[in-house]
């Protein structure tokens, strides 16, 4: 098995630049969908602003706040969590990833006699 293993790294990577632009790039991937969902939560964070002051300002008036509003600000709420939570889980799969590269990269060192 670890022989197997052995002879796959060997066959993939020609030297540990090849290694390091690798994970380079698969950390690349996961930190440009880091950012688009911080963009998100960003907006969310705005709308959801904006729901809660139209929230407050009815209830400023004396008015009760309707269920669909209500429901809007709850929606945001949820979907700003679940942005999140995708960002945390992506930080570790980040942190997965470089463990697996680091473990890969010493034992292509250790194969190759460097």
């Amino acid at each position: 098995m670890q022989a197997e293993k052995d002879r796959i790294l060997l066959s993939t990577y020609t030297s540990e630049d090849d290694i390091l632009r690798r994970r380079d790039g698969a950390l690349a991937a996961i930190d440009s969908r880091i950012k688009h969902s911080e963009q998100v939560t960003a907006g969310l964070q705005d709308s959801l602003a904006k729901l809660q002051s139209r929230a407050a300002k009815r209830e400023r008036r004396g008015k009760t706040v309707d269920e669909r509003l209500l429901r809007d600000i709850d929606g945001t709420r949820k979907q700003i969590a679940d942005n999140k939570a995708f960002v945390e889980a992506r930080n570790e799969e980040k942190d997965e990833i470089n463990k697996a590269f680091d473990s890969d990269l010493a034992r292509w060192r250790e194969l190759r006699g460097d």
